[in-house]
């Protein structure tokens, strides 16, 4: 993993993220690059060849994504694009669907 992220990988429901406000793609309380929307599926679908023609050099996409952590890490909050979600976000959602997942558990026990 680029991040070294080493916590479980969460799966929340697209209608619940979209019901708590998380926003898609990119801005403000987002998951960047997350797309709820099926109208939007083919926008990576479009032929590169013309920008490979070009010049354009394509990297995989774990080099891109590391070199965007570390050239976001030591920005402060101010110099931050304005992406994704905080870190209290994060936990708030978190802590949100985990006691909603327990308690569906339990009432169905």
């Amino acid at each position: 993993m680029v991040a070294h992220h080493e916590g479980p990988v969460v799966n929340a429901p697209e209608q619940w993220l979209l019901e708590e406000g998380v926003n898609q793609w990119s801005g403000e309380r987002s998951l960047p690059l997350w797309l709820a929307d099926r109208d939007w599926y083919g926008l990576n679908a479009r032929s590169n060849a013309r920008a490979v023609e070009a010049g354009l050099a394509l990297r995989a996409l774990h080099v891109t994504l590391a070199d965007i952590l570390t050239s976001e890490l030591p920005l402060t909050s101010a110099d931050k694009l304005g992406s994704g979600l905080t870190d209290a976000e994060e936990t708030y959602l978190l802590d949100k669907l985990s006691s909603q997942t327990l308690t569906n558990t339990s009432n169905s026990l």
